[in-house]
């Protein structure tokens, strides 16, 4: 060690002032120069938006927005632990971190690789489940505001997407800005509809609206997958950390930042629940197959569904942008590795295949987009942002223990730590059990489950010895 910060680039410039990289950012990457926690706050709160916003009162329609709320709300308090946990064991990985802007790969430092493989197939199915969500969702707002076919605008983004992807992905801080924007309109959308608010009745909060619903796997399973899906911001926490730790090596930060992103987060969620449930009655969300913003933007003022149409540009259109980029990122490293001549086509796969998945669901009559996320959900949020987390933390606990600043002790206890652990693996099962019902994707995901199960157990005396 020369003594200079792990996550300084020895070759940059530093004020010396602040012992900082010299900022030298122009236009609008001056966004990374704000400062290290106001920073990590907005990319834990802006970044990770959820499409599952959209579908979250269609969720909970059935069982009543009061347990939507519950849901959301404890699934939230699990993830500010993950959040706390994970962005610790980052700050830990010290001069080894350079490189590591992915959760895959902390996960193989502290993991090996298997735990690369498994966060891996964790995020592609994440983000696949998000491209499939963005085109489908933007398809349906898009047509339902200008009473248009579904396949124009279906087809028009498929060739954004990939047009755009030819040529990387989108840049971090344009993702910021596209955050930022996101916020101000759920914000203009939650202020416009103040006056269509329908009277609040506890009955109508709490009660299902069937007899006997409470009881019915659907409504549970959906509820709780778009539960889990709405929390995926602990998978943009390595990427963040590159642009964050340069300017605060100690990393508390990154820490207190995330963790306080990770609670507003939560406020977010649960305020538009309560409040797309009060405006839309719950007869008109059961049942829906695409998002609310149809019925939002539908309530007579102009301003409201171009507001609404501009959110599904921003939600959904650019997360399928977003997500068709990392696919074909992976794809696109994946032809470097082994050489091979087609990597021009490879980036377009992921698209063109989840534009295939959505007109052969439009042509069996059966696209449902609640659906569609929810295999995230129930598959690739509890590996990538719950069972892998957990793992990662404590295994960095083990390998380099000492205190951390702006740290929970709590977050990587033994007990939260196999509590969520053992959270992630419960889902898993259920989802394999009970839920699925395309047998090879049951056993599969009973079999990842277990396996996954025996891989913990073992891992923790490897590591000691």
């Amino acid at each position: 060690m020369d003594g200079t910060p792990c996550w300084l680039d020895r070759n940059a410039k530093v004020d010396p002032v602040n012992d900082s990289p010299a900022l030298h950012h122009q236009g609008l990457e001056r966004l990374l120069d704000l400062p290290p926690f106001v920073l990590s706050l907005f990319c834990s709160l802006l970044l990770p938006l959820p499409q599952t916003l959209l579908v979250s009162a269609i969720a909970a329609a059935s069982l009543g927005p009061g347990l939507g709320l519950i849901s959301m709300a404890l699934i939230g308090l699990g993830n500010v632990l993950i959040t706390a946990g994970l962005s610790e064991s980052i700050v830990r990985l010290g001069p080894d971190a350079s490189g590591r802007t992915t959760l895959p790969a902390v996960a193989q430092f502290y993991l090996g690789k298997t735990g690369n493989r498994v966060a891996t197939f964790a995020i592609l199915i994440m983000w696949f489940t998000a491209l499939v969500g963005g085109l489908l969702g933007f398809a349906d707002v898009m047509a339902g505001l200008t009473q248009t076919p579904q396949i124009p605008w279906l087809l028009g983004l498929a060739v954004v997407v990939i047009g755009l992807n030819a040529r990387r992905s989108l840049g971090f801080s344009v993702m910021l800005l596209l955050g930022i924007v996101t916020f101000l309109l759920l914000l203009g959308i939650s202020i416009g509809v103040i006056p269509d608010m329908l009277p609040f009745s506890p009955a109508a909060f709490w009660e299902p609206l069937i007899a006997g619903d409470q009881r019915s796997l659907l409504p549970w399973s959906s509820l709780l997958a778009i539960s889990f899906y709405t929390y995926f911001g602990s998978s943009l926490l390595a990427p963040t950390a590159n642009f964050v730790l340069p300017r605060d090596p100690a990393g508390a930060s990154l820490i207190r930042g995330s963790i306080a992103g990770s609670l507003g987060m939560i406020g977010v969620v649960m305020v538009w629940l309560a409040m797309v449930s009060r405006v839309v009655p719950r007869e008109s969300l059961q049942g829906m197959k695409g998002t609310v913003l149809v019925a939002l933007g539908g309530r007579g003022h102009a301003s409201l569904a171009l507001l609404c149409a501009a959110l599904a540009i921003t939600l959904s259109g650019f997360s399928a942008i977003r997500a068709g980029g990392v696919l074909g990122n992976q794809l696109r490293d994946l032809a470097l590795a082994r050489r091979t001549l087609i990597q021009a086509v490879l980036p377009a796969i992921p698209t063109l295949a989840g534009l295939l998945l959505i007109l052969g669901w439009m042509h069996s009559g059966s696209t449902n987009l609640t659906q569609a996320l929810s295999i995230g959900g129930g598959l690739g949020i509890p590996v990538g942002c719950w069972i892998m987390p957990a793992l990662i933390l404590r295994q960095a606990r083990l390998q380099r223990p000492g205190p951390v600043p702006g740290s929970w002790a709590l977050a990587g206890h033994p007990v939260v730590t196999t509590g969520l652990l053992g959270i992630g693996l419960l889902v898993l099962l259920m989802f394999g059990l009970l839920v699925w019902s395309w047998w090879p994707i049951k056993i599969f995901t009973v079999s990842l489950a277990v396996g996954l199960a025996i891989w913990s157990v073992r891992l923790q005396p490897q590591c000691e010895a």
